[in-house]
Parts: structure tokens; sequence; C-alpha cells
């Protein structure tokens, strides 16, 4: 999956003043046994960069990249006659440069972090290959890195369009 998002900023970050854009990909291979039961695990990347200092328009954008391997374990059941629901619950191991431009120059730092995820949603299905889904996310990282420690929490609300083949 290859996907685009812009997030608001939040905390310190003055949203009128910081543009901050999130660009990722995602591959991931999934095994359904039984059939309540998959697991899922893959590969992420991703990269955040915060617009500079709209004063200063010189300044180069701060930048987050990250690297990650995830599993996770998701749980479906029958809803009704034609929707199931599921539930998720994951892991990730993270690891983030870091790239922030400072009042004395520029600083760089690796950051090794973890990662969980909580998740629920609907899948709604069209034919024997194609359905539905919405469903909602709440990820939190944890970073170490020496001179930083940095946190992120999201919560996402998914729609998405699912074949086989």
């Amino acid at each position: 999956m290859v996907g685009y998002q812009n997030i608001a900023p939040s905390g310190f970050f003055l949203a009128s003043a910081y543009s901050v854009e999130r660009t990722f990909f995602r591959q991931y291979a999934r095994s359904a046994n039984p059939d309540s039961l998959t697991l899922s695990s893959g590969y992420y990347t991703a990269e955040v960069a915060i617009g500079s200092d709209p004063e200063d328009e010189n300044q180069a954008d701060d930048t987050i990249e990250t690297e990650a391997l995830f599993a996770s374990l998701t749980y479906s059941a029958r809803l009704n006659d034609t929707m199931f629901w599921y539930g998720r619950v994951g892991a990730q191991l993270n690891q983030a440069d870091l790239t922030v431009n400072a009042n004395d120059g520029l600083l760089t730092a690796t950051l090794d972090g973890s990662g969980y995820l909580l998740g629920a949603g609907i899948f709604y299905p069209l034919s024997d290959t194609t359905g539905l889904t919405f469903g909602a996310e709440f990820k939190e990282f944890n970073y170490d890195g020496g001179r930083w420690d940095l946190s992120e929490e999201q919560t996402l609300f998914t729609a998405g369009y699912n074949f086989q083949f």
C-alpha cells in the first residue's frame, strides 16, 4: 500500500504557521488460520516533513524518516448476514532519523523505538473477491535516542477497497 496523508500538527506547533505532510509505503503478507484469526507482518517506511519557520524562508524543513517492521493479529466475526466486524492488535519496531533546524544549526539523530496499534472496523463484502472496509486505529510510538526522546500518537479513520486474487 502506498499512501499520502496531510496531518494537522498538535502540541507546541501552531497549525496555521507550519505545514506538515506524511508520505508512507507499506508492504505486508497475511495468513488466515483459523478463519476468524489473521496474522499480518511486513515492512513500513514513512517521512514526515514539517514546514520551516514562516518567518525564515531559507530554512529547510524539519524531517523524520522512519523504517519499521510490524506484526498484527486480527480477529473477525460475522456482524449480520452481510457484514463482518474486526478487532486488531499489533506491534512495531522502528528506527527514526531526525533532522531538525535549531538555533545552533542543523541537528541530526537516529532514534530506536517501538509502537503498538489497537483497531476495530467493519468489512462489507461486494463480491466473492472484493469488499469495503471502514475502521479506526489508534497508534502510539515511543523512541529513545540519547539527546531526544520522542513520542507520537495517531488516531486514524480509514476507508478501503479490498480485493483478492
